[in-house]
């Protein structure tokens, strides 16, 4: 009787990525990740920008279809507001953090 000898053990070579030519180990893209960054936008469909009405006069936001809601800068109120508005177009997307972004223009 003959023994069956286990399969030798496979190592998972590497592959060069097709942009850059960096070695790493191969995936469904062929790209390492710092061009997969530069190539693909997972945030694509999402908007970035909302508008929203402030009166001066009273400092309140509008919040449709027409109440007048008063919220301090960078509060969960306002937050709320903001993603009220954008509500419709993130139907598959799931948010686990989000927070106020301020970039200062110098």
């Amino acid at each position: 009787m003959e023994y069956m000898q286990a399969p030798a053990s496979s190592s998972q070579g590497n592959i060069l990525c097709c942009t850059c030519g960096v070695p790493i180990p191969p995936n469904p893209a062929n790209m390492c990740v710092a061009c997969l960054r530069t190539q693909v936008d997972i945030s694509e469909g999402i908007p970035k920008q909302v508008t929203v009405h402030f009166c001066k006069q009273c400092e309140r936001y509008l919040q449709p279809p027409g109440t007048w809601m008063q919220c301090a800068l960078e509060s969960r109120e306002l937050l709320a507001l903001c993603l009220k508005k954008l509500k419709s177009s993130m139907t598959r997307v799931c948010l686990i953090l989000i927070f106020f972004y301020f970039k200062r223009t110098t």
